[in-house]
């Protein structure tokens, strides 16, 4: 083998290689895992707001069909249960 003064650069060199190559795999890790994490949150606001929507159309839809079955008129109006009937279906 070869004295330290030629052996002892070599080795640093090799281990400030390695250090780096780990470092970078490191880095990497913690951006894939920043990267995930930020998508999952996306993924979640995307399903509440799609939650939001249909509640809120059921919500419309309920308020409709309350009115509607409210100011029915007592006599027997056919088209008046239709409406109501097309809104229950809806609902």
């Amino acid at each position: 083998m070869g004295s330290w003064g030629t052996l002892g650069p070599a080795l640093l060199s090799l281990a400030g290689v390695a250090l780096g190559a780990g470092g970078s795999i490191f880095g990497q890790h913690l951006v894939s895992r920043a990267s995930t994490r930020q998508l999952e949150v996306q993924e979640s606001a995307a399903h509440r707001a799609e939650l939001k929507s249909a509640v809120l159309k059921f919500l419309g839809i309920a308020s409709q069909v309350e009115k509607a079955a409210l100011t029915r008129p007592v006599r027997d109006g056919a088209a008046d249960d239709a409406v109501l009937d097309r809104l229950v279906g809806d609902l």
